[in-house]
């Protein structure tokens, strides 16, 4: 145990594996500790037999107090492989009451986000609240899928108050003004939207570049700024191959709105 203490999980699991073999009780309680230590080791190392060790106790001691670490421990061995299903399925078997101060964040995180991927957005929704709440590691990436789920749901004022907190944050920030663009373009404010133009544009990823242009283009429109709209209509045309006929029609009234009648002709 001082190994495992000490967070050298590699020499710890050996010896409890040594104490496991060479004890035949099955219901020897160093017998028992050795194969949970064995599985909480594993997990944590991230080795192949961490779900068949950490099975294997469940399976034999499945009235243990210590199942609940155990699946908490799983589910985020699941987790860091992506698959979230089965951490979602391992998370599931926990007691939220049994989870430990330390372990809240990341239990309510990642048991949120497995629901999220899973698209349970009601039942993501309530943990990612508590989650962003918390301080840690967990907190801003809780607050980013909280407020998406807040955006699916067109709250979109609310969504908005999570992004702008996130506008700074390292990883979020050039996904994030995607968000607040179509969130203010939602809500019809289309001069906060050009107001912020430069400053969302400078952030966004070069992925979302042509659709940002496009938003701001659309804002100049419905304001009739039509000499406005046309180069970041441009940009975008630049960007994209499928236009929309929405599209087409837009392009070809601010062109016909400031005279440039054969470009207008050709949208």
């Amino acid at each position: 145990k001082e190994l495992f203490k000490s967070e050298q999980y590699g020499a710890a699991k050996e010896k409890f594996t040594v104490v496991y073999e060479a004890i035949p009780e099955k219901y020897d309680i160093r017998k028992e500790q050795s194969l949970y230590y064995m599985g909480i080791c594993a997990a944590l190392l991230y080795h192949a037999d961490a779900e068949k060790l950490i099975l294997s106790f469940i399976n034999d001691y499945p009235e243990s107090s210590q199942l609940d670490k155990l699946w908490f421990s799983l589910g985020n061995y699941y987790f860091a492989d992506n698959a979230y299903r089965k951490a979602l399925n391992a998370y599931e078997n926990v007691e939220d009451r049994l989870i430990t101060a330390g372990d809240a964040a990341e239990y309510e995180f990642k048991k949120g986000y497995a629901y999220f991927v899973a698209e349970k957005y009601k039942e993501a929704k309530p943990l990612l609240a508590k989650a962003k709440e918390r301080e840690g590691q967990f907190r801003y990436k809780a607050l980013f899928y909280y407020s998406h789920i807040l955006y699916l749901e067109k709250n979109y004022n609310s969504a908005l108050v999570g992004f702008q907190k996130l506008k700074e944050v390292e990883g979020f920030s050039s996904i994030v003004p995607f968000y607040i663009a179509h969130i203010y373009f939602a809500l019809g404010q289309y001069e906060d939207m050009i107001q912020q133009a430069p400053e969302l544009l400078a952030k966004s990823s070069q992925k979302r570049l042509g659709e940002m242009n496009r938003i701001i283009a659309q804002s100049h429109f419905q304001i009739k700024q039509y000499k406005e709209a046309i180069p970041y209509f441009e940009s975008y045309l630049d960007k994209t191959q499928a236009l929309t006929c929405e599209d087409f029609y837009e392009v070809g009234i601010c062109y016909y709105k400031v005279k440039q009648y054969e470009k207008a002709i050709d949208f």
